[in-house]
């Protein structure tokens, strides 16, 4: 069920069920971050595996820092710079985290959402939430209430309508040390924004099986329409008789395309995963292709989210 009832939501998660909750990224499958059974819960009905582990959401700066046993400088200046937003940090844990969250590793990523639904939700309820994409495990994101609906209407007592996600991709995802600051997950925040308070950063973005945090997995954000990545030189190789969908920065001159999407990085940031969930609803898209954008900026995640998803059908 779908509705914009923020205390309904609260108390259903105070009971220990499972909601989906707006952000300003995309909508969360949400449960009490100190209800180990309402957490197992997200787990089977994304069929997620537990070793991928969860981003814990506080509603405030005090409440990250209880969960964080090292709240380092570095962090500081991150939180006070892009926090409520789509930022997540990874830090060594405290023994207040629930290590099913966390997948028992010793570090737990932690981000304050800015959206003020899920903000409400987190500060009536009195404690954090854990929120993972609202989706089904490997699919693509939701960015709208019905998005999760139609994957998940079946397997939760509510979803708590936000409107369309402003930002449109996950979070940010920085470890964070005295030291140094490394990116595990390219997202709606920039490096370059990131870089401007901390400094350089390092980069471990491989695909692995056993991630040290969510969005890591060799395929992941994917429709059920296949995807190819491919160069704009090799549009005029595509058979006519395939009616796809494009999306690139600019358009195709040749080809019969059942539907171009044509839009800026910043646009694709917004629409990218709507276009993707759209193309599955469309009897006429056959399959999806896409042109990368610049290796810089929000393009850097488009590009990422894109990859990962092509990955599922190279086999």
């Amino acid at each position: 069920m779908i509705g914009s009832d923020i205390e309904r939501a609260t108390n259903l998660l105070r009971s220990g069920e499972v909601v989906a909750l707006p952000t300003e990224t995309v909508y969360g499958l949400a449960a009490h971050a100190h209800k180990t059974e309402a957490i197992e819960q997200i787990f089977q009905i994304k069929n997620r595996p537990q070793s991928n582990p969860l981003i814990l959401h506080v509603a405030h700066l005090s409440d990250a820092k209880k969960y964080a046993q090292a709240w380092t400088a570095k962090a500081s200046a991150l939180a006070q710079a892009f926090w409520p937003g789509p930022l997540t940090l990874v830090l060594p844990k405290s023994d207040k985290v629930d290590p099913v969250i966390n997948a028992g590793l010793e570090q737990v990523a932690i981000r304050m959402p800015r959206h003020n639904m899920i903000r409400q939700v987190i500060s009536n309820l009195g404690a954090p939430i854990v929120a993972p994409s609202a989706n089904l495990y490997g699919q693509v994101s939701p960015t709208l209430a019905e998005h999760v609906e139609r994957h998940l209407g079946d397997k939760i007592p509510y979803i708590l309508d936000g409107g369309p996600c402003s930002e449109g991709l996950e979070s940010t995802i920085v470890a964070v040390s005295e030291s140094k600051c490394t990116v595990l997950r390219h997202g709606s925040l920039p490096v370059e924004y990131i870089e401007k308070v901390v400094g350089p950063t390092n980069t471990f973005i491989e695909a692995t099986e056993t991630p040290i945090a969510p969005g890591m997995v060799p395929f992941h954000y994917a429709p059920t329409t296949p995807i190819s990545i491919i160069k704009a030189a090799d549009i005029s190789t595509i058979p006519s008789t395939v009616k796809g969908m494009l999306i690139s920065q600019q358009p195709a001159e040749s080809g019969e395309w059942g539907r171009q999407e044509i839009m800026s990085p910043s646009d694709a940031a917004k629409k990218l995963y709507a276009c993707l969930h759209e193309a599955d609803n469309a009897p006429v898209i056959e399959h999806i292709y896409f042109i990368p954008f610049e290796e810089a900026g929000v393009g850097r995640a488009i590009n990422d989210r894109m990859k990962r998803a092509a990955a599922k059908f190279r086999n």
